[in-house]
């Protein structure tokens, strides 16, 4: 990822904690619960072996799962009937791949809309105990190089990096409305964050904890940055109380398994299609 920080990389500027040292407070309450600015967690990692998070093998086994095809605004692109777009995982894969739609699209789900997804992820994962607190929906977020999830804030969040990294700013909840820019255009010559940003950059077994309501954005250092966490409070507060695509778990929608019809959906979507080795859809 020195390609986009540069030789002078980024200097973290948020405090860095130890999980695995981590002492609770007398009554039994994670010290985070307490802690009012971000912090950068050391001593995390997924239980399961590290290539299981790779982009092969999350393909190999979540490649089959329905996800809705949203934008940098994490809202969904629709069809022409106004109807959310709904692709397998491998789809949405390559489309962050391509370069005409670098920035302008996230791999962003939660358990509400996708509970099914977020199941067969459960073994490949812990939950920090200091963490647990934050149980409102578990996210995944997954970006390729140079995409970005702009300046925004919600409750309470912690996000576990399983590959790849990212590059996050910050700024508290007092501060005004940052302009909604890529967030990898900070690690450009001639371009700062907001005065008063924290920053830091997030590897593979880091995990980032946010308090309520301070703002953040992140940049994908590396191709394939994906991770896993949870907030607080109801994903339709943010904008993102969607249908549930357990409806196609078992039973995806007919477009999946015909090559033709998928590539006309997409393109009814205003995306191009990915191409799959051999043409199929996995």
């Amino acid at each position: 990822h020195r390609s986009l920080l540069g030789e002078g990389g980024l200097h973290c500027t948020v405090e860095i904690l130890d999980l695995g040292t981590m002492l609770y407070a007398s009554g039994g309450k994670s010290p985070l619960e307490r802690r009012s600015t971000p912090s950068l967690l050391s001593g995390w990692s997924p239980p399961s072996t590290p290539h299981r998070w790779s982009r092969e093998h999350f393909l190999m086994d979540f490649g089959s799962f329905a996800q809705y095809v949203k934008n940098e605004f994490v809202q969904p692109y629709r069809d022409k009937d106004g109807e959310p777009c709904v692709v397998p995982s491998t789809e949405v894969v390559q489309l962050l791949t391509e370069p005409q739609n670098a920035g302008r699209m996230l791999f962003f789900t939660n358990d509400n809309e996708n509970g099914a997804f977020f199941r067969a992820l459960e073994p490949h994962y812990n939950v920090p105990n200091q963490l647990r607190h934050v149980d409102g929906f578990k996210v995944f977020s997954a970006m390729e190089q140079g995409g970005s999830h702009q300046f925004h804030f919600h409750g309470e969040a912690w996000l576990g990096q399983t590959s790849g990294a990212r590059a996050w700013w910050f700024l508290p909840p007092s501060h005004e409305r940052p302009t909604k820019v890529n967030g990898c255009d900070y690690l450009k010559e001639g371009i700062d964050p907001p005065e008063g940003t924290l920053t830091c950059v997030q590897n593979a077994g880091d995990v980032v904890h946010v308090p309520a309501n301070w703002w953040h954005a992140t940049c994908a250092l590396e191709p394939w940055s994906a991770g896993i966490g949870a907030q607080t409070g109801s994903p339709a507060v943010y904008e993102q109380g969607f249908v549930s695509l357990d409806t196609y778990a078992g039973n995806p929608p007919w477009w999946f398994s015909n090559e033709e019809a998928l590539r006309k959906k997409m393109k009814e979507c205003g995306l191009a299609a990915g191409r799959r080795a051999g043409g199929k859809v996995a």
